[in-house]
């Protein structure tokens, strides 16, 4: 009975948005809390894990808002086979939320990757909480970006931030200092509330 209430109040909150996607939310948990009262708990496991996928993927499309609109002269697109993107993929999911964008000027290109409440964080975050480590391992030289420490290859810059944000930026034939200026541009105070 306690299982109904707690379903019950999830489906509730749902109610909340108008979006069309919360809809098919709802109706999931809907017919995840209609199988378990018929006690078809594979079924009712079945559904609320689909209805964590679709939230999941709101979570993401909220999460993209924060990355920056294009630089004057540059076009921004949407970079579904960045590298993040396809570990989400390949997790399921399980891998936080994650957003990504492709910036691009002509020959210049920077693909822009943001990842929250995921455990690509603990990967890196050795690394970039300790700089002396990274310069030592000749991964990288460490610089502050927003109070962060980001680390600085030849084509790519990671950096944590408010330790549940991944960022990274891989790009080519584009002058590094173009790369942070456009990192520096993602809504961060925003991200904080996130």
């Amino acid at each position: 009975m306690k299982r109904i209430s707690v379903l019950s109040g999830l489906l509730l909150y749902l109610c909340l948005p108008a979006a069309a996607a919360a809809d098919e939310v709802k109706q999931v948990i809907g017919e995840a809390i209609e199988a378990y009262e018929e006690e078809a708990y594979g079924e009712a496991i079945e559904s609320l894990n689909y209805a964590t996928q679709l939230l999941q993927k709101l979570k993401t499309n909220t999460l993209s808002a924060f990355l920056p609109p294009a630089p004057d002269g540059w076009e921004k697109g949407k970079s579904e086979d960045n590298e993040f993107v396809a570990m989400g993929k390949m997790f399921g999911g399980s891998s936080g939320s994650i957003a990504a964008a492709r910036y691009t000027q002509g020959s210049k290109q920077i693909e822009l990757s943001l990842a929250a409440d995921s455990p690509l964080i603990n990967q890196y975050g050795a690394i970039l909480a300790n700089p002396a480590l990274a310069q030592a391992s000749g991964q990288g030289e460490v610089i502050r970006i927003k109070r962060s420490n980001a680390l600085v290859t030849e084509k790519e810059i990671t950096m944590m931030y408010s330790g549940r944000f991944l960022i990274r930026a891989s790009f080519s034939k584009t002058p590094k200092e173009e790369v942070i200026s456009l990192i520096r541009q993602i809504d961060f105070p925003g991200l904080k509330k996130f």
